[in-house]
């Protein structure tokens, strides 16, 4: 029978097993439960209050289900009229989630409680598009692990929070323009993911631009979204050329039409 199999050969067939045959593996025997909810609860997305609430009662009161879970994302809307004792039960799960590798916040209108306390030594990716408090700029410096940060378009001051020994492995930086020349001094940041909605100049864009050569190491990648490409492609591309002369990659996005975006307006430059 398949739980007689060694135990690495049913991780192994859990590993190929899709989401709906990992919970029929749950219902079979105790050890093919143990295997498949391992990797049930390894990647996690919650964007009802009900499956949250569930979710987070599961892993405090099962700690070896929050030791599993290594990607969390939590996408939530109107969060704002949630009572503290969700967030109370959050944080507690959160704190239990010691392993996360990666830690996504979609939602508006977080709680600073959920950001109180919580430590994962593994943590790597961070992702919020809320507006940074305190709260979430100490969390961010307690985490040196961190090799990639999203910051919302609406924050604007995290520089501003930051100490300047905090994301000390920081190497991705993804977010609004208005934080790049504020948080890349003394960082070693070599991959860029900007949204850019601010009015173009050719003046204003060489002055970006300049911000961009504060970091500790040399920008190699960088990636644009914005709004009037075509008339701002030659001054982007001139004042590139004059202050990340170590550029690798460059690829901008135009989303002039709307949301969607048009392959089109999508011009990739390599110069490797």
């Amino acid at each position: 029978m398949l739980g007689a199999l060694p135990a690495e050969i049913l991780d192994l067939v859990a590993l190929e097993s899709n989401e709906t045959s990992l919970v029929h593996l749950c219902r079979t025997t105790k050890r093919l439960q143990t295997v498949a909810e391992r990797l049930l609860y390894r990647k996690v997305h919650l964007s009802d209050l009900h499956h949250s609430v569930i979710f987070f009662q599961t892993v405090t009161a099962r700690p070896n289900l929050a030791l599993a879970t290594r990607d969390f994302f939590f996408n939530l809307s109107c969060v704002d009229c949630i009572f503290v004792a969700f967030w109370n039960l959050f944080s507690r799960a959160l704190c239990a989630m010691s392993n996360l590798t990666a830690l996504h916040f979609a939602g508006a209108n977080l709680s600073d409680i959920i950001f109180r306390d919580n430590t994962h030594p593994n943590l790597v990716r961070f992702t919020s598009v809320d507006y940074i408090t305190p709260e979430v700029s100490s969390f961010l410096t307690r985490h040196p692990s961190l090799k990639q940060v999203f910051i919302g378009e609406g924050s604007t001051c995290l520089h501003t929070l930051l100490p300047p020994s905090a994301l000390p492995s920081l190497d991705t930086l993804i977010g609004s323009i208005h934080e790049m020349g504020g948080i890349l001094p003394g960082r070693h940041v070599t991959h860029l993911i900007l949204t850019w909605f601010i009015p173009f100049s050719d003046a204003n864009t060489y002055k970006i631009i300049k911000q961009l050569t504060r970091g500790a190491s040399p920008v190699r990648t960088f990636n644009c979204t914005t709004f009037e490409i075509a008339y701002t492609r030659h001054a982007i591309v001139r004042a590139i050329a004059q202050y990340l002369p170590h550029l690798h990659i460059l690829k901008m996005a135009n989303l002039t039409l709307g949301s969607r975006l048009v392959l089109d307006d999508v011009v990739r430059y390599s110069f490797l």
